[in-house]
Order: structure tokens, then C-alpha cells, then sequence
């Protein structure tokens, strides 16, 4: 969460997947995670597919719906490149079909 924290702000752009560029969502999944040695796709259900379905979330985890995936930071928030209206930002889960998932089980 702590590395996923230092890029709020880093525009929203489709496809994107470095902070000089923009990001997307999942691509700033994959950037985030990369900078702790773990290599994911670029793309949300990929990353969904090599996960484990969690009850018991903890910081760090992800939080995936259909099209869309975060990192976990606690208490209801997770950090995310949301779209355009909000760039990269810390903010609370909103409504919807989430499911918080965990790499390595």
C-alpha cells in the first residue's frame, strides 16, 4: 500500500502503464507489483484468474469487479487508477460486485 500510495495523483490514461505515461487500472497493479518482484498482466481478468478469492481482506490485497481491480489499503479504501474524473487515488470501495482477492493464496 505504501508503494501503491506514492502514485496518486499519476493521470488516468487507458492502456497506460508507467507514471510518465498515465496509468490504467490494472496497469498500475502490474507497475505496483512489479517493484516488489511479482510480474503480472496487464489486464484485470488476467490478474483476477491467478488470485485467490479472500474473506478476510488485509492491506495489499486486491479488490476486483468485472473490468476493474485496486489494491487493498484497509478500512473500506483501496487505491486505484479510477478514470479520468479521479486519476490515481486513495478512496472509499464504492457500491458494487467486488470481490477482494489475494496473489499466492
Amino acid at each position: 500500500v505504501a508503494i501503491a500510495s506514492r502514485y496518486t495523483g499519476i493521470r488516468y490514461t487507458w492502456g497506460g502503464s508507467t507514471p510518465a505515461t498515465g496509468l490504467d487500472c490494472s496497469g498500475f497493479v502490474a507497475y505496483v507489483f512489479k517493484q516488489i518482484g511479482v510480474n503480472l498482466p496487464h489486464q484485470s481478468g488476467a490478474i483476477r484468474a491467478m488470485t485467490t478469492p479472500v474473506s478476510n481482506p488485509r492491506p495489499g490485497d486486491l479488490v476486483y469487479s468485472p473490468g476493474h481491480i485496486g489494491i487493498y489499503a484497509g478500512g473500506n479504501q483501496f487505491v486505484d487508477a479510477g478514470n479520468s474524473r479521479v486519476d490515481t487515488s486513495e478512496r472509499n470501495i464504492y457500491s458494487g460486485s467486488w470481490t477482494f482477492i489475494r496473489i499466492g493464496g
